[in-house]
């Protein structure tokens, strides 16, 4: 997040086990606060020389640890050991309805037809083979085939239907089957469009280390199973949205910082994250299910990671990203695919305690009323229909290539925490040959 505690210290982040694809939608998260700070940029066309910081909050007493970039490195010694981070549990679903048990048919038939004695029906227990006489079986054996076969019928009738209504019931308590990592029923990565400049899309470590100051890699880990699907589906946004990016503004982001930036600051390119000026979420809560308005809004991390402060931008990234920012049709499709996302993750409040049904509005008049500026804390519904916007993860990838325009150790030395000194640096330098070496593995 762009603002970080003077005296933060680093904090253990790698989860040790790997998950299932569907993890994630199944745990409780820790709350996480990010440890890397990124300024909110005035401009896309002239970069300011200086970066300025808002006022930072007290300190958490809770961290976050799910992705250690370097499990044994000299900072790690005195961070907290915190739990990893869990996906917010959703409801799980109803029982299978198994449908109306039949009557065990009576110890004798009535019938006028003559029937044929049969052979008794014969078990086959775990043990032994034993026929296995009573009266019930008796009964079963004196009821005609017809019957018998009708008698059948009902009863796979009535199991069918219990399936069914079953799944109806349980498609009416539960989010659809989302894929791992959790980007269900949101806009699909744009395809076509502009290139990334030649050069750019580089796993070369040289390249980072002359570029942004890195240091070498040192105490790598692997990324853990559930973050490497998670930075999968991310992949192809930050793609798409560096190439716009940087086409648009003629600027050179590669999509590897993207990925970094969300991996380094413990989010796990989760897109359902709203951190509120470091303020604590409710009891029972975390910043990956309690998605609400913000009273600073100048100090509100969304999403990947991107600040809200970049919001002014809101309007280039939708025509980048989407098409046309004046068509209230087309932004309101967008808005809703983010809200549908929210409520099958089971966020609180719900829809962030606003309608659920994302206005029919074009991006000029959403921003009408935005506020965003760190002398203007002024809370608006502007705020959290631009807000839920800025989490669609294209639009929000996009805000993040402009926020790492410029990025650099050298830049952020005199930057508050000690995240951009050593030996802390040697630790987020690890984060990003943890994206590095799995590049190729994530599609990249």
């Amino acid at each position: 997040m762009a603002e970080r505690q003077a005296d933060r210290e680093p904090e253990l982040r790698q989860s040790a086990h790997p998950e299932d694809g569907t993890a994630p939608f199944q745990e409780i998260l820790s709350i996480t606060h990010p440890r890397l700070t990124l300024p909110s940029l005035p401009r896309v066309s002239a970069l300011p020389s200086q970066h300025l910081l808002p006022q930072r909050p007290a300190p958490s007493p809770e961290k976050d640890s799910s992705s250690a970039c370097g499990a044994s490195a000299d900072p790690l010694s005195s961070r907290p050991v915190s739990p990893r981070h869990q996906q917010p549990s959703g409801l799980r679903g109803s029982p299978m309805q198994a449908g109306l048990r039949a009557t065990a048919p009576p110890e004798r038939w009535e019938t006028s037809q003559p029937v044929s004695p049969r052979k008794p029906v014969a078990l086959i227990p775990g043990k032994q083979n034993q026929q296995r006489p009573g009266s019930i079986w008796q009964a079963r054996s004196r009821i005609p085939l017809r019957v018998r076969m009708v008698f059948l019928l009902c009863v796979l009738t009535t199991l069918a239907l219990g399936l069914v209504f079953s799944g109806a019931l349980r498609n009416g308590l539960e989010p659809m089957a989302a894929p791992s990592g959790g980007s269900m029923a949101l806009a699909l990565a744009p395809t076509g469009g502009p290139n990334l400049p030649p050069g750019l899309d580089t796993t070369n470590i040289s390249y980072y280390i002359a570029k942004y100051g890195f240091d070498r890699p040192k105490n790598v880990q692997p990324l853990p199973r559930d973050e490497q699907q998670r930075l999968a589906q991310m992949l192809p946004y930050a793609l798409a949205a560096t190439a716009r990016y940087d086409v648009h503004n003629q600027a050179r982001v590669e999509p590897e910082m993207l990925l970094w930036w969300t991996h380094a600051e413990g989010i796990g390119a989760r897109i359902n994250y709203s951190n509120c000026a470091n303020e604590s979420p409710p009891a029972g809560q975390s910043y990956f299910s309690a998605i609400m308005n913000c009273d600073r809004p100048d100090f509100w991390q969304l999403g990947y990671g991107n600040q809200f402060g970049n919001i002014w931008v809101l309007k280039e990234a939708f025509a980048a990203m989407h098409g046309d920012p004046n068509n209230p049709t087309l932004v309101q499709e967008v808005g809703q695919a983010v809200l549908d996302y929210d409520r099958s993750q089971h966020t609180t409040p719900v829809c962030g305690g606003y309608s659920c049904t994302f206005p029919a509005m074009t991006i000029d008049q959403i921003m009408a009323d935005v506020h965003w500026h760190a002398s203007d804390h002024k809370e608006t519904i502007s705020n959290w229909w631009a807000s839920v916007l800025s989490r669609d993860p294209g639009i929000n990838s996009y805000m993040l290539a402009l926020a790492l325009t410029g990025f650099s150790h050298q830049q952020t030395r005199t930057w508050v925490g000690c995240y951009y000194q050593e030996p802390c640096w040697q630790y987020e330098s690890d984060c990003l040959w943890q994206i590095l070496a799995a590049w190729k593995s994530l599609g990249g």
